[in-house]
């Protein structure tokens, strides 16, 4: 028969009395405790990591994050002689409670932040499976290919060494389509030498080749984007342009600076045609989910018709990434 030592509920009401006689002490750490934790993790650390930091928002946490061991004992001092007249003593074991408060917040902010891009980068290589998918039924149909072989067919006859450049720009899409779009990151200037070849390409389908013109404003280095985020939109404008006769009916911008790059897609359209812009290809929806999916609050994609045209902008930080 298992039998306790003699003393045991005297000291259990020794611990009682412990605390009870420090009860103001106690709820005094519970709520700087408690108020350091929530403070750091729901306004200093996002403040610290958010990608636009604003320094007034960081120093007004900050402080509020300071003087809150200062701020409750004073509170509770109304309430509580004790603590009014050991306020320093108070204010001293505050700072020194606050301490691990405030590191467990940071931790859990971390830990929330890690658990947060396992769940973006999962959601984005799901979404990256799809638009691979639909970006190649986009870009790489059959129509398209069947058309610029039998126009390289009929030059190889009239002017050989053209045909061979044309075949050889349309063997460096397909390699382009099928090998250098599956890293996470190309250059600019890729994606540009995409664009011009596709181009190139598509004017010799067309009886007017200024029905189409491309302008590159700017200075090409080192930029860095994630593949086929332009090459979509021009796809777009190619497949619902309605006049390919007139000149300037498709036309392309680019404005590239060091900070970002604005492109300007712009096509002429009948009412009629926009019930299908969406039904047919890479619809704008999907190009929208996978910029916020790799760019937040990093990009700006715009829609409006004006003067019989469609008219799709979009600006990318190129230093967000």
């Amino acid at each position: 028969m298992t039998s306790f030592p003699l003393g045991n509920k005297a000291r259990i009401a020794s611990y009682f009395q412990v605390w009870s006689d420090n009860v103001e002490l106690n709820l005094a750490m519970v709520l700087i405790g408690a108020s350091s934790f929530y403070i750091t993790s729901l306004m200093v650390f996002p403040a610290f990591t958010q990608p636009n930091k604003k320094t007034v928002k960081i120093i007004f946490y900050v402080l509020l994050l300071l003087i809150s061991p200062f701020l409750i004992p004073n509170i509770i001092s109304v309430f509580s002689l004790d603590v009014a007249l050991f306020f320093y003593y108070f204010l001293f074991f505050g700072y020194l409670v606050q301490i691990p408060f405030v590191l467990a917040a940071i931790a859990a902010g971390y830990l929330r932040n890690w658990y947060h891009s396992k769940q973006v980068l999962a959601l984005i290589e799901k979404q990256a499976i799809k638009t691979e998918l639909e970006l190649l039924k986009s870009q790489i149909n059959p129509h398209f290919l069947f058309n610029t072989i039998n126009n390289i067919d009929t030059l190889i006859i009239k002017n050989p060494p053209q045909a061979s450049q044309y075949l050889n720009e349309l063997a460096t899409l397909l390699r382009f389509m099928l090998y250098e779009v599956k890293t996470d990151k190309i250059s600019l200037s890729k994606e540009i030498a995409y664009i011009e070849k596709y181009v190139r390409l598509q004017k010799i389908r067309s009886v007017n080749p200024n029905f189409i013109s491309l302008i590159v404003k700017g200075t090409l280095g080192e930029q860095q984007i994630a593949p086929l985020l332009f090459i979509p939109l021009v796809e777009n404008a190619f497949k619902h342009s309605t006049d390919k006769l007139s000149d300037d009916s498709i036309k392309l911008d680019f404005e590239i600076t060091p900070a970002y790059v604005l492109f300007t897609c712009s096509n002429r359209f009948e009412k009629a045609d926009l019930e299908t812009v969406n039904k047919d290809g890479l619809g704008l929806e999907i190009i929208g989910q996978r910029l916020a999916l790799i760019y937040p609050d990093k990009y700006q994609l715009q829609v409006n018709e004006n003067n019989y045209y469609y008219n799709v902008s979009l600006k990318l930080l190129l230093d967000a990434n």
